[in-house]
Order: structure tokens, then C-alpha cells, then sequence
């Protein structure tokens, strides 16, 4: 049996559990849009290469959002410096710790 939202909803629930599954789905699915899908396959890249180089995700982002917040709220024009693989271990060492 193929498993697929519907046939999910379609499972033997009490209806007042099924109109909560279907009202709550529209926010937990996605918007279903095209620029949402690639944000989010760019994002779970950069977080992935992140895990690989033992870079917390989190201590990171921090990282990257005060450094453009630093210079007006615009992403930096050399993001050199946020490449693991253009880190200094030092640095690297830093960002693998929690925040």
C-alpha cells in the first residue's frame, strides 16, 4: 500500500481529529512553492557540508547574521571567511562549539 497524505487522512480517526490533520497539514507541508523548495534544498546543503566539516549549524549562522548585521543588514561581499574549507582551524574550532 502506498503511503500518501490522503490515504493517511483516510486512516479510521475520529473526524474531529481528521479536520485538525487537515487544517494543521497546510502549515507543516510547505508553501508549495518553487523558491520555498530551493531555499530549502540550499539550506539543508549548506547545513549538510557544515555537519561534514564538524561545524555547529547554529554557531554559524550566528556568525554570518552578525557579520551582516555588522555592515547594514546585506549579506558580505567576500564570504571567503564562512567557507569551512577557507577557515583557519582555529576558527573552525570556535564555530564547532555550541553558541
Amino acid at each position: 500500500m502506498e503511503l500518501t497524505l490522503d490515504s493517511f487522512y483516510n486512516q479510521d480517526l475520529r473526524p474531529s481529529c481528521k479536520k485538525s490533520l487537515r487544517k494543521y497539514s497546510e502549515n507543516y507541508f510547505g508553501s508549495g512553492s518553487i523558491w520555498s523548495a530551493e531555499l530549502a534544498a540550499a539550506l539543508f546543503t549548506i547545513f549538510k557540508t557544515l555537519k561534514l566539516w564538524k561545524i555547529n549549524p547554529h554557531s554559524w549562522l550566528l556568525a554570518y547574521f552578525y557579520e551582516c548585521a555588522l555592515i547594514g543588514g546585506s549579506p558580505p561581499k567576500n564570504i571567503k571567511k564562512f567557507l569551512p574549507w577557507e577557515m583557519m582551524a582555529q576558527q573552525r574550532q570556535s564555530l564547532s562549539k555550541p553558541p
